[in-house]
């Protein structure tokens, strides 16, 4: 048990949420994501930073901006083909 706590960074705890809630805030502000996905994208966020320290922490963030960039991106394109996203694509929790 111990081994696990200590792999765990319990103590980066409130630095993890901070910086997700700011990475969060930002998505949000940006129209990248609906509240409900920000909320649920700071608690995962805070999980994985905590679970997987930083390193774990920036592939996430790559691949949500990533994601993020190329639904931007293709947006003229399926309104074009008629295959848009419900609410312009932005992300949010399950319904």
């Amino acid at each position: 048990m111990r081994a696990l706590a200590k792999h765990l960074m319990f103590e980066n705890i409130p630095e993890a949420f901070l910086v997700n809630l700011v990475v969060g805030s930002t998505a949000w502000l940006l129209k990248t994501v609906r509240k409900s996905g920000m909320i649920y994208g700071v608690l995962a966020g805070t999980l994985i930073y905590i679970c997987m320290t930083m390193s774990g922490w920036l592939i996430l963030l790559i691949f949500f901006c990533c994601a993020s960039f190329a639904t931007k991106l293709g947006r003229s394109q399926k309104k074009l083909h008629g295959t848009q996203q419900p609410k312009e694509g932005r992300r949010g929790k399950a319904e």
